[in-house]
């Protein structure tokens, strides 16, 4: 897919396809017309599987562009899907504030505010970007309007949960609240449904994120050899289509299950963590780390140093777990064009 849309634009860069296509704007070759606007929509198209593919910062640049194409061709509802794919980019790249800002603009849209669709997408963005934050009781209403948008867009279905990546984010919420049973009804469903409508069945990524979010469902249960086993087919399955996205959170959810195991273990018998087990849980946060930096993935990089931060602790090794907590904290969402990371 991302070989197409870069054959479409003569087979350049995505930087420098966009250099072009302002040139051509700004000089007034790009007329107010339906092949500007299909213009756009690649772009779009483009960034989208860019993003599969670890390269964040030119999807975001990509989509940026392609709300400016949007608005010249006078089409704010195209505008309005482009902002909510930068409210998922940016909360990828651990900007926070920028994601919410792009799902509010749209949602504040009058253009936008009789699309059920891209409505439900909006509230599910702005509902995750202040999970991310703390602003539980907001992000609990702001679900519900997802969910209740959602609905309009399927009256066919009204008993269907938050499914799709509405679904994986609701899931996630439910995890870090504590609600396992409610985490568990709602990504059964979803893959559910997500086998059920797609025709890639295993190939579907929906598909192995609910199975991610199983692996992590066995963490909290203690179900250590079944989040491994499930962990480490998603890493495969991702290594071998290059899903860099996945395969860092796959290389997350391995190590705590390895962290997990060994600080149970410590603190039921006192026994001193397996040395080459917790070795290959610092590989994966190392590989996991200099994959989330490579491609810009803020929140993963945040939660790979708190469990390497763990690690350290299980070895005694409280400087350099302190070491990785602070560099946890220094958080970038202050400067919304950067993406530098500390190492």
């Amino acid at each position: 897919g991302e070989r197409v849309c870069r054959n479409f634009f003569g087979d350049v860069s995505p930087l420098a396809a966009v250099t072009e296509l302002e040139t051509q704007l700004e000089s007034g070759v790009l007329e107010r017309n339906r092949a500007c606007e299909l213009l756009g929509n690649r772009l779009c198209e483009w960034a989208t599987y860019l993003v599969r593919l670890g390269w964040l910062r030119e999807a975001i640049t990509l989509t940026k562009f392609s709300i400016r194409l949007a608005k010249h061709c006078g089409r704010e509802d195209n505008a309005a899907v482009s902002s909510i794919n930068l409210a998922e980019f940016n909360l990828s790249s651990g900007r926070t504030v920028q994601a919410r800002r792009y799902a509010n603009s749209v949602i504040g849209s009058t253009v936008s505010s009789d699309r059920p669709d891209t409505q439900c997408n909006a509230w599910m963005w702005s509902a995750y970007s202040k999970a991310t934050r703390g602003h539980i009781e907001e992000s609990l209403a702001e679900f519900d309007e997802s969910l209740r948008f959602q609905r309009a867009v399927e009256p066919h279905a009204p008993e269907r949960l938050l499914w799709g990546t509405r679904g994986h984010n609701y899931c996630q919420l439910l995890l870090w609240l504590g609600r396992d049973a409610d985490a568990h009804e709602v990504n059964d469903a979803n893959e559910a449904v997500c086998r059920k409508l797609s025709s890639l069945n295993d190939y579907d990524p929906d598909v192995h994120e609910c199975r991610l979010i199983r692996a992590k469902l066995s963490l909290v249960s203690r179900h250590f050899d079944e989040a491994r086993n499930l962990s480490e087919q998603i890493h495969d399955w991702a290594t071998e289509r290059d899903a860099k996205e996945l395969l860092c959170r796959a290389k997350l959810v391995r190590a705590q299950e390895i962290a997990s195991r060994a600080r149970i273990a410590q603190s039921d018998s006192g026994d001193t963590p397996d040395p080459s087990l917790t070795a290959f849980a610092r590989e994966m946060t190392t590989t996991g780390l200099a994959l989330a930096r490579e491609c810009g993935y803020g929140l993963l990089h945040i939660e790979l140093l708190l469990v390497q931060a763990e690690l350290s602790l299980l070895d005694g090794q409280a400087d350099k777990a302190l070491a990785d907590v602070r560099l946890s904290l220094e958080g970038n969402d202050h400067e919304p064009d950067s993406f530098d990371m500390p190492a």
